[in-house]
């Protein structure tokens, strides 16, 4: 008897075990972890609160992260909002330093503020001028 015969070039072939497909995105073995309750008197909607916005409750301003943010685009859309002017790199990247600082405990990885999710919330530190 002759082996069986394998897929032929130009067919689609399932994907290997534990392997992601195109419509999954790979999980390198974790799952993102659930981010912290709101605060007590915090908002709880079920909407993320807009960019840059205060809910109820909370002094200061804080900020959800959409697809595709990283903190430096949050630190240079927060000062230039606040300077109704575009900041320099130095400018941003002070300002990065203080948002990284103030929001150390919230990053998934410790000492990882390159890794942020969509839905994950950091405070903004206050602008000065």
């Amino acid at each position: 008897p002759s082996p069986p015969a394998g897929p032929k070039i130009g067919e689609p072939q399932p994907p290997a075990p534990g392997a992601s497909t195109a419509d999954e995105p790979a999980s390198h073995g974790t799952t993102p972890p659930a981010f912290p309750k709101p605060a007590p008197g915090a908002s709880t909607a079920d909407e993320p609160a807009p960019h840059g916005t205060t809910p109820p409750g909370l002094s200061a301003s804080i900020w959800t992260i959409a697809p595709g943010e990283h903190l430096w685009h949050v630190s240079a859309t927060t000062l230039a909002r606040a300077w109704s002017r575009p900041p320099t790199n130095a400018e941003i990247a002070s300002y990065l330093n203080q948002l990284i600082r103030l929001n150390a405990d919230r990053f998934v990885v410790p000492g990882e503020p390159d890794l942020v999710y969509p839905g994950q919330v950091f405070v903004l530190p206050p602008v000065g001028h």
